[in-house]
């Protein structure tokens, strides 16, 4: 299914830049890959290839999406849809094709892509780098940030999960074993959405409200039950 990846990742890079791409470096040009596939997922536009559900790990899932964008960058450059400049002027300049970009993508979501773009921008008059170590780094290989967001992960849920678990926590070595224990516990606490990021929010919501009405159902549901004794009777103060 490789082959059937790239198509699908080739047309939808293409179908948001000119004919020809002008990069000063390989590194831009991947880097401008990886950003715009995300844009367009972040606007259920495009999917990336599920490969953990192949069986592979979230680190060998990211790897996989690497080498994707890898062979696409390759792709692109054999057929002269990318090119390599090494200065700037020539056929274009990666600022001027973000401009275009730019331009397209309206509302909020475009704001933030041009506000994260305009961060990695390189100066007419700098001799700097694009984007610092920091900047280019994917939040799966920042170590510190994910180790920050499972801590707050395991804040939210660990206050609902039994005594005894929480405490052999730390015996836990296993990380999908962990994962599964977080993931419950999120679950268990869970009664909105979060996250103000995706557009998806409202099948969240709409999950909100359903698991609202089916928990007011239930009670309905098992108050009759719980006021009639076994033999008929029903259950009052003076019963009690």
């Amino acid at each position: 299914d490789w082959a059937l990846h790239m198509v699908a990742a080739a047309l939808k890079f293409s179908s948001d830049t000119s004919p020809v791409i002008s990069y000063k470096t390989p590194d831009e040009g991947r880097l401008d890959i990886l950003k715009t596939l995300n844009w367009f997922e972040a606007h259920d536009e495009y999917e990336w290839p599920d490969f953990s559900r192949l069986g592979y790990d979230f680190s060998q899932a990211m790897r996989f999406r690497r080498a994707l964008v890898n062979d696409l960058f390759v792709a692109l450059h054999k057929v002269g849809h990318i090119k390599i400049t090494g200065e700037a002027g020539v056929m274009g300049t990666p600022d001027s094709v973000r401009g275009v970009r730019e331009t397209k993508r309206t509302g909020a979501d475009s704001k933030r892509m041009t506000e994260r773009k305009r961060r990695c921008k390189r100066g007419d008059d700098s001799d700097t780098d694009i984007a610092s170590d920091e900047e280019d780094k994917y939040f799966w290989e920042d170590g510190d940030l994910l180790a920050s967001t499972m801590g707050c992960l395991l804040g939210r849920c660990l206050s609902i999960l039994p005594e005894e678990l929480a405490a052999s926590l730390n015996r836990v070595k296993d990380p999908m074993e962990l994962a599964d224990i977080v993931h419950d516990g999120l679950v268990e606490v869970w009664s909105e959405p979060r996250s103000q990021y995706r557009e998806t929010l409202a099948t969240l919501k709409r999950k909100a409200e359903i698991w609202a009405r089916d928990d007011e159902s239930t009670t309905e549901r098992l108050a009759p039950e719980l006021s009639v004794q076994p033999g008929g009777a029903k259950c009052g103060p003076t019963a009690l």
